[in-house]
């Protein structure tokens, strides 16, 4: 049997049994059917011990991060690990607040942090953590009366409804609220949150630790990356509509998780809770073609010049390796995880499994007429609309990735486009004017904290020569066409002439600029040539891909809901999760390793694995000397990480991976690349989510950085 068949028998199991390891539950799932497997599976705790309004559940213990400015778009997970606001979560989560406090004479990055007392703990500055209250299905108050309306008008009357519930649930501020579409708007969710935003840092590993493999063994196992961070929250409680310190104290944690004194062996129950962002396990056939042969592979080949600038400009010098070290994390992440995805989709021949099941669905819609009248466009139309999106998002990716992406210097200049509004009206509003010069003094600050010249020069350069050659002139801003014709194609001189002549490029200048700026200052500011190319890429976007992709994906989401409507009609007897998107999640299965083009890998790694990988001259495999000086042969067997077959996306980062008995044991942090396809459709047999055994962590924090009294706090 072909590894296709085998593959295609192993997808149509899934996808029409709809139950197993797959799947991102929501904790209100959590009965029947799904609780059933569980339990089958190992899990020794009930439905209310998981998720519970009102009473103590492990969800009290569950925060997601995000910042100030929106604290409910959560990027990853943490845990309460102790009773006084004590927070684990990932290092590559956290590590970007640390590096804001790091300096050439106190390089936290490189060698470590940890707080002894209190007053010694760094702010996290604009960091948020947000704990679930309550979540209620409100889908028929929501879509009451909506069967005879408009699209528009349907959508209208949607967001009223949804603004007045989330009005009533915030308690006035007590709360923050939010009302989300479950399987594209078959099924709403209003979720109630309590929101902390004294975040302080606590203790984090050196990033040749935290991040033990660097980029090269991103997205790949066996892992030794002690991946793991502890924060704390201070403020008020819940019965305050404060989310400060008044008397810079520890919260009183609502809950917390328990620390397992057994650690896990292959076979083992294990279940993941947390926040994961986005998966896309409904797009069709043609959608999964374009996003790997249009979109990734042209976003794949800009990533690719700008994490080689980074790797040889951070290696040149330690002050641009701290600069920049979380920057190139980004990039390469991304990079990687794009790859991946390629891989998976094109070695499993994903796009051909889900034209077999779209054969299953066109039966299904055909054998009813009813289902016909209702569903018999849907899928012609998605591929209709798919078609006609193949040019646009190629656009899209150059304009993104190597247009207001390709430097932090062009992103930062934009941000400047509001005073070149304010000022450019007949009547310019001064006390208008002065609040935004206030508010670009502090975004000048934080910006060439972070800022080296050579850098984004080489960046700059590197993406756009591949926006140059990949993208036709009439999808080109005015600048970069000007300056083809003026320099001969030459586009490195171009960006010579550019950093030359921008006062963007000089912190002083720009200091300076700000400092003494009048509002006739508008035409020095829009005749730099570098403030020009940013804001012509932003002019592109807006008249040639933004409104087009907006107008036709309009189109494309009618059917696509449709679609995602139908399937939940197509297994309405059966338990279905829905896509991730950022709401709290249970996803469970077992602890187990992997084989892969006739290679079998172990289920855990060990320092002993470590040591195998070890070059004290490596960039991606050195470790500090004191901390391989305090490690004996008794330590080499102490298990540093391990994987499980259990659904996880990003988002997923810093969750906590959890026994049948709900204790922790490890700390989810990647995925190995060939299970980035899950995002698209869990294969059980692929898909491996990779964790930092808590007994790592525990060695960590006390033979590196002497953390004892922590230890004894984390319960």
């Amino acid at each position: 049997m072909t590894k296709k068949i085998i593959l295609f028998f192993c997808f149509i199991n899934i996808t029409f049994n709809a139950i197993g390891d797959e799947g991102m539950w929501i904790p209100a799932q959590l009965k029947s059917d799904v609780l059933q497997k569980m339990t089958s599976m190992g899990l020794h705790l009930s439905g209310e011990q998981i998720y519970r309004v009102g009473e103590k559940s492990l969800n009290d213990a569950i925060v997601g991060l995000g910042t100030k400015r929106n604290p409910l778009g959560f990027s990853a997970t943490g845990s309460f690990i102790g009773d006084r606001g004590l927070v684990l979560t990932n290092h590559h989560c956290a590590v970007s607040y640390l590096q804001k406090h790091s300096s050439i004479t106190k390089n936290y990055l490189k060698e470590g942090f940890y707080a002894k007392t209190p007053n010694e703990e760094l702010p996290a500055e604009g960091l948020t953590l947000s704990r679930l209250v309550r979540m209620e299905d409100v889908t028929s108050r929501i879509l009451s009366g909506c069967d005879t309306l408009s699209h528009n008008a349907i959508q209208k009357l949607i967001q009223k409804r949804g603004k007045e519930m989330v009005a009533q649930a915030n308690e006035n501020g007590r709360y923050r609220s939010v009302i989300k579409p479950y399987f594209s708007g078959a099924q709403y969710y209003l979720e109630v949150y309590q929101v902390y935003s004294d975040v302080r840092i606590v203790a984090m590993p050196p990033v040749s630790i935290g991040k033990f493999g660097g980029e090269k063994d991103n997205w790949n196992w066996p892992r030794n990356s002690a991946d793991f961070c502890i924060l704390r929250v201070y403020g008020e409680n819940e019965n305050s509509s404060q989310n400060y310190s008044v008397n810079n104290q520890p919260i009183v944690s609502p809950n917390y998780i328990h620390l397992s004194e057994g650690g896990v062996d292959e076979g083992d129950f294990t279940m993941v809770y947390g926040f994961p962002a986005n998966t896309k396990k409904f797009l069709t056939a043609k959608a999964i073609d374009q996003l790997v042969h249009i979109t990734n592979h042209h976003a794949v080949a800009i990533r690719k010049a700008k994490v080689s600038v980074l790797e040889k400009k951070m290696a040149e010098k330690s002050t641009t390796w701290l600069k920049y070290q979380s920057y190139y994390s980004q990039m390469s992440n991304k990079l990687l995880r794009w790859q991946g995805e390629i891989y998976g989709i094109d070695q499993y021949d994903l796009v051909a499994m889900k034209r077999d099941f779209e054969d299953r669905y066109e039966k299904w819609v055909n054998a009813s007429e009813i289902r016909k009248s209702k569903y018999g466009k849907v899928l012609p139309s998605i591929r209709y609309y798919c078609g006609q999106l193949d040019s646009l998002e190629k656009v899209n990716t150059y304009v993104m990735e190597a247009g207001i992406g390709s430097a932090n210097l062009i992103s930062f200049v934009a941000k400047f486009d509001m005073l070149n509004a304010i000022c450019s009206r007949k009547s310019v509003n001064q006390k208008r004017l002065d609040k935004e010069l206030v508010r670009l003094k502090k975004i000048v600050a934080d910006f060439y904290d972070s800022y080296e010249l050579e850098v984004e020069k080489e960046l700059l350069s590197s993406s756009l020569i591949l926006f140059s050659q990949n993208v036709g002139v009439d999808n080109k801003p005015l600048s970069l066409v000007k300056a083809e014709a003026e320099y001969k194609g030459q586009i490195n001189k171009y960006v010579k002439h550019l950093m030359k002549k921008s006062l963007f490029t000089n912190e002083k200048k720009i200091n300076n600029f700000i400092k003494h700026y009048q509002k006739e200052d508008v035409e020095k500011l829009q005749k730099d040539p570098l403030f020009d190319l940013s804001i012509n890429f932003y002019l592109l976007n807006r008249d040639k891909v933004y409104g087009q992709r907006v107008k036709i994906r309009r189109k494309y989401g009618k059917y696509h809901r449709l679609y995602v409507q139908s399937i939940k009609e197509m297994f309405q007897n059966k338990p279905l999760a829905p896509d991730a998107n950022r709401s709290l999640r249970i996803a469970f299965g077992k602890v187990k390793g992997y084989n892969l083009h006739h290679v079998a890998y172990d289920y855990k790694s060990t320092i002993r694995t470590l040591f195998d990988k070890y070059k004290s001259d490596s960039l991606n495999y050195s470790l500090p000397d004191t901390f391989v000086e305090n490690i004996s042969s008794n330590d080499y067997d102490i298990p540093t990480c391990f994987i499980t077959d259990v659904h996880t996306t990003g988002g997923n980062s810093g969750s906590p991976v959890l026994n049948s008995n709900g204790e922790l044991v490890g700390l989810n942090f990647d995925r190995v690349k060939t299970g980035v396809v899950s995002d698209y459709q869990y294969l059980p047999e692929l898909s491996r989510q990779i964790s930092v055994d808590v007994r790592y962590i525990r060695y960590v924090l006390k033979s590196y950085l002497n953390a004892e009294p922590l230890l004894e706090e984390w319960k």
